[in-house]
């Protein structure tokens, strides 16, 4: 089992991954923080969040317990850049923010993401829904609640938290305003299944089937955080893009080829 990790911080899903599916082949891409400093320069009225994160990831990566394991490769770089590893699971767990600046920006990382999938390979990930962030911003008494870049550390050694506020969130739109919906039409349209459901019911449904429990930790870090979590996940979209085998997109037709790649 061959698993892409697209915004991989310290590359502490490998050891999730691993629990899950024994056996696992691991690539970990972070973010090119040289890149991100010409970039910055470039558009100077970007947020400095942006330089900040990208600045976390060549340390996070050098940081990685599992940068010397065997079956763990890590990269820098984006994915117009690099060369994408052949996998069966593409994981995107909130880091396509800069990849969802535009429709154009998605469709090209879609089509990466289709040439690299195998046949019958997932892509699984999560965005923010700006909708309703910008909806419950202005209502909110407390906008530090519940949601920059502010490092927490947790119950293990190998896994380290991020805590989101709403504002940040909505700081982080410009790099992120594609719709779900948006998402969804143009994923199909290149010839994926697609399948979204809000985070918080996939929070709710991952806390109640011990063999996603992992997947409940890593949203949650701590039962006890369960309210905020909550909170946290109304306003993101979990996605599960499929690549039919290529039996099937034979017998669709040419409605599911790649059409837009």
């Amino acid at each position: 089992m061959q698993i892409t990790d697209m915004g991989c911080g310290r590359a502490a899903d490998f050891n999730r991954f691993e629990r899950a599916l024994p056996g696992i082949t691991y690539t970990g891409i972070g973010e090119d923080p040289a890149k991100s400093r010409r970039q910055s320069k470039a558009h100077a009225d970007e947020p400095p969040h942006m330089c900040l994160y990208a600045d976390m990831s060549i340390n996070m990566l050098s940081q990685s317990p599992f940068r010397h394991h065997p079956r763990v490769t890590l990269l820098l770089g984006f994915h117009e850049d690099i060369e994408m590893p052949r996998c069966d699971i593409l994981w995107s767990f909130l880091g396509m923010q800069n990849a969802c600046g535009t429709p154009e920006k998605l469709q090209r990382l879609l089509c990466r993401a289709w040439d690299s999938l195998s046949d019958g390979g997932v892509f699984l990930g999560a965005i923010p829904n700006g909708t309703k962030i910008i909806r419950d911003l202005g209502s909110l008494s407390d906008r530090s609640l519940p949601f920059a870049f502010e490092r927490e550390p947790r119950h293990r050694e190998d896994e380290q938290w991020y805590n989101f506020t709403l504002l940040d969130a909505y700081e982080q739109l410009p790099e992120a305003v594609v719709s779900p919906t948006e998402l969804e039409r143009l994923a199909e349209q290149i010839g994926f299944q697609a399948s979204l459901i809000s985070f918080a019911d996939y929070v709710k449904e991952s806390s109640r089937d011990p063999s996603k429990r992992h997947i409940y930790t890593k949203i949650l870090g701590r039962e006890q955080d369960a309210e905020w979590a909550t909170h946290l996940a109304k306003y993101y979209v979990c996605f599960a893009l499929k690549k039919p085998h290529a039996a099937a997109t034979a017998r669709l037709g040419s409605y599911a080829s790649p059409q837009s790649c």
